[in-house]
């Protein structure tokens, strides 16, 4: 049997070791232990290590003021929209007449792209047009593109071999002339051609006038100029279209 003075000293022991556990744990709740290490300036004392006790609401503090400095010291950004700055940009000065052609300034002189009321793309004419076998000849004053199929030759455009340029015309399509082999140009070529030089011969307008390449005098509203050889049509690096009109009657197709 357990005598009672026995069971009142483990009874005793009991509580006092309970009471020691909550009371070391309720001390330490909520904080941590700072662990420095100290030099003193005399060689012969040595390190000294000194235990500091920090609370946690202590360390939250300096948290929050370590943030507050970095966003004090952080660079300000603005909230408003971003300017963008463009380069400068020298354009040609345009303008939009009545009829709505395009104006483009070439050295001095107003190129206007005039297209007639009504003008069409030339998606038709360039569907019914012969891909290959076209051929291009000068035959009793005239130069004439022929086809020749099944059914014998074909006549399919009649361009003047001496056109009188004596005045401006509209444009009536997109397809403004005919190449040396036959093939449609269309105003919107003048970028394939940029490598053509002055003396190189492109093509011919529906008008008959002669397209060169690339030039950088002045040429008149239509694009052309007088040459020794006649009067002809050039490109120019500052406009994307080939020709602004017709300096002459322009010549129908056959189709």
């Amino acid at each position: 049997m357990i005598r009672t003075r026995d069971f009142i000293l483990f009874v005793i022991t009991f509580c006092f070791l309970v009471l020691a556990i909550i009371f070391t744990v309720t001390s330490h709740r909520g904080g941590f232990l700072s662990v420095a290490f100290n030099e003193t300036t005399s060689q012969d004392a040595g390190g000294v290590i000194e235990i500091e006790e920090v609370s946690e609401e202590e360390t939250r503090q300096s948290t929050i003021a370590r943030l507050r400095e970095k966003i004090k010291n952080a660079p300000i950004l603005s909230s408003s929209a971003p300017s963008v700055v463009t380069p400068d940009v020298v354009i040609a000065s345009s303008s939009e007449s009545e009829s709505g052609s395009l104006e483009e300034t070439v050295d001095g002189t107003v190129v206007a792209l005039q297209m007639c009321p009504g003008a069409t793309d030339g998606l038709t004419v360039a569907q019914a047009w012969p891909r290959t076998g076209v051929t291009v000849s000068e035959v009793e004053g005239v130069r004439v593109a022929t086809y020749t199929d099944a059914m014998g030759v074909k006549q399919l455009l009649l361009l003047p071999l001496y056109p009188n340029p004596s005045g401006q015309n509209c444009l009536t399509s997109e397809i403004i002339g005919l190449t040396k082999t036959g093939s449609l140009i269309f105003n919107s070529d003048a970028i394939a051609y940029q490598a053509s030089g002055a003396e190189t011969l492109i093509g011919y307008a529906l008008d008959g006038v002669a397209i060169y390449g690339l030039y950088t005098g002045v040429t008149d509203a239509c694009g052309g100029y007088d040459h020794p050889s006649g009067y002809r049509y050039s490109l120019s690096p500052e406009r994307p279209f080939m020709i602004g009109c017709y300096m002459a009657s322009p010549a129908m197709f056959s189709l």
